[in-house]
């Protein structure tokens, strides 16, 4: 299969491209910067997913099949507590909603107008809007444990970004018949992060301390390529939550949720026994039969 990638320069994109090259796939890079050394004897295209031609030019009798689009600016560039110095910038505070709202719209039309099949994002489960509340109001929780069914409650521009996002690709896979899945990914762990957690966590004093999931960088590699090798037995619109079985707390799922938010037991829908996370990722595990084999119990030192 041949695959365009995006974001080859990020913290993640080079997991799922040694997971596509080491399985036989054909890849092809997207990227503004030249590549790291690793990748240099593959393909790369230069250029800029914020600018229409470069999209359509990385495309351009490509024969692409399918798109694994990565990169994203990872953070609201309009909040004043993260960015107080540029916070009233205004070639800065829109970033996060130009790249990563008109950049997908970029390379969803690029894909389109060559006739690309399969279009794979990696999106983020930011779109519930349960972290970054700028508001200070609790993120409202119908129902535990969380699936791809829990309402939205946005507060934040990459929240929102994440969230359009979806609404984008949907529209293209109704309006042009291409077929999109969308990774909503948790904290992507690697090996050296999942060794050096257990000297950062500590006791929960609030359920939402450790409420947002994680995942390794290994399993969502293997996720996304086993999405695109079962592409054409996936619904045509499809969005998934991608984390590990396993929360980021020391203590017992049932034992934060009984200490923090006992009103939530009669709405569960299922027991979170052990250390459970509190989103679900039992929909992506059914779809693609396979198991997050990486947890940070397991690589602490």
């Amino acid at each position: 299969m041949k695959v365009l990638v995006t974001g080859i320069t990020g913290f993640f994109a080079p997991f799922a491209v040694r997971e596509l090259t080491e399985a036989g796939h054909e890849v092809v890079l997207f990227s503004r910067k030249e590549p790291p050394e690793e990748f240099r004897e593959l393909k790369c295209i230069q250029g800029d997913i914020n600018n229409i031609r470069d999209c359509l030019k990385a495309m351009q009798d490509q024969k692409i099949e399918t798109i694994v689009h990565i990169a994203a600016w990872p953070t609201p560039t309009d909040q004043k507590e993260r960015y107080p110095d540029r916070y009233d910038d205004p070639d800065f505070f829109p970033q996060t909603m130009q790249t990563n709202v008109m950049g997908t719209y970029n390379m969803l039309e690029a894909a389109v107008r060559n006739g690309v099949k399969h279009f794979l994002l990696l999106g983020s489960n930011c779109m519930l809007g349960h972290i970054n509340r700028s508001s200070g109001r609790p993120f409202p929780v119908y129902y535990l444990p969380i699936d791809e069914m829990h309402p939205s409650d946005i507060e934040d521009s990459y929240s929102l970004s994440k969230f359009i996002d979806e609404e984008i690709l949907h529209r293209y896979t109704r309006c042009y018949g291409i077929r999109t899945t969308i990774l909503r990914s948790g904290w992507i762990f690697d090996e050296k992060m999942r060794k050096e957690w257990p000297d950062k966590v500590k006791a929960s004093e609030k359920l939402w301390d450790y409420f947002n999931p994680y995942v390794s960088a290994e399993d969502e590699a293997v996720y996304i390529r086993i999405l695109l090798e079962k592409r054409d037995e996936l619904p045509m619109f499809g969005a998934y939550f991608c984390n590990a079985d396993d929360t980021l707390a020391l203590e017992p799922t049932m034992e934060l949720i009984d200490k923090f938010c006992p009103e939530q037991v009669p709405r569960m829908t299922t027991i979170l026994g052990g250390y459970k996370s509190f989103i679900s990722n039992q929909k992506l595990k059914d779809i693609t039969g396979y198991t997050p084999q990486f947890s940070w119990r397991k690589d602490k030192n």
